[in-house]
């Protein structure tokens, strides 16, 4: 949906909601720091930009992905 739209980044957050927008800072303020980060059911796993699943973000944060087309 984010490509779409003609977004680049697009944020994971409350462990399940998208958002995607305009490059702002608002954007990225919510960005949270890897060790706030969880990997997808059914595990939950603490997540980083190198694990081998989707990570998601808690609440108020966005896991923050970036489109390569």
């Amino acid at each position: 949906m984010a490509e779409l739209g003609g977004y680049r980044f697009f944020g994971i957050a409350n462990f399940a909601e998208c958002w995607a927008g305009g490059l702002t800072s608002e954007f990225f303020d919510n960005a949270t720091k890897v060790n706030k980060c969880w990997g997808v059911r059914p595990n939950y796993r603490e997540c980083n930009d190198y694990a081998e699943t989707k990570c998601v973000a808690p609440p108020v944060y966005n896991y923050i992905y970036e489109i390569i087309s």
